[in-house]
């Protein structure tokens, strides 16, 4: 099994899709510096899905609070890598507010 604290990591990116196609309330992100740099970025269907960390309310069975991020919103976190893989599970942490926009 990895190590947790040595195979982990913190990102920055920007959600671009809230509707996770298995209903378990991922959201796909583009991670800053690691899905869109070089000549080749990843395509929107290879990008990561991160998982949301909620409040303390209850969250099962569809039941319970939900996150109200948008597309385009800023976020951050991080992921862990679980046992001799390469898959990383993704966390948002919380998101970065871009200011007001003048009317």
């Amino acid at each position: 099994m990895a190590d947790l604290f040595t195979d982990h990591g913190i990102w920055v990116g920007e959600i671009l899709d809230v509707r996770d196609p298995n209903e378990s309330g991922k959201m796909q992100v583009d991670i800053h510096g690691h899905t869109n740099i070089g000549d080749k970025p990843m395509e929107q269907g290879d990008l990561p899905w991160a998982i949301p960390i909620m409040n303390n309310e209850p969250s099962l069975n569809k039941i319970g609070s939900t996150t109200n991020y948008l597309p385009g919103t800023t976020v951050f976190g991080h992921w862990t890598k679980l046992g001799d893989g390469e898959e990383k599970t993704y966390y948002i942490t919380g998101s970065i507010p871009k200011g007001r926009t003048k009317a």
